[in-house]
């Protein structure tokens, strides 16, 4: 019986756990459907309109100072374009979360960073991008050209 209970146990964690799965999930090419949100894309792949949230940023929600250029920022980059998608995961809204390109092969994040419109994740430890923040920072880009620019993360923290 032992074996049974294991292979269940098994089962249930490689089924219902996210980040286990999708960690098996391939990268996909698609077009870009349309922009939910600054750091939210839905993209055409095999038929499925698949939700991807780009990995490594965080930008202004619907109602912060910002959202609405960033949004349009991300959507003259994208528009029409087919999207070259990395999976890293999925997060809980089963979104996947992942590493995204443009057809000319520069990162989606790290263009939404070096223009000033989104900020780097917290938990992100690519160097690359911190240092991109910081330029645009000095440089009063996007959403740092208010002195009294709060960080997304840090407004929506204090709305919670």
């Amino acid at each position: 019986m032992l074996p049974f209970r294991t292979f269940c146990l098994f089962f249930l964690l490689f089924a219902f756990s996210p980040c286990l799965t999708a960690a098996a999930e391939p990268e996909f090419n698609g077009p870009v459907i349309t922009v939910r949100s600054c750091d939210e894309i839905a993209i055409r792949h095999k038929g499925k309109i698949i939700a991807v949230r780009i990995t490594g940023i965080d930008c202004p929600a619907r109602k912060q100072p910002f959202a609405a250029e960033s949004k349009s920022f991300v959507g003259r980059l994208v528009n029409t374009h087919v999207m070259n998608v990395r999976p890293v995961g999925r997060d809980r809204h089963r979104r996947v979360w992942a590493n995204v390109f443009l057809p000319d092969g520069r990162s989606l994040a790290y263009e939404m960073v070096k223009s000033g419109w989104a900020q780097v994740s917290a938990s992100v430890v690519d160097e690359r991008l911190v240092e991109l923040e910081q330029d645009a920072r000095r440089a009063k880009l996007g959403l740092w050209g208010d002195a009294q620019t709060v960080p997304p993360a840090k407004t929506r923290a204090g709305s919670r």
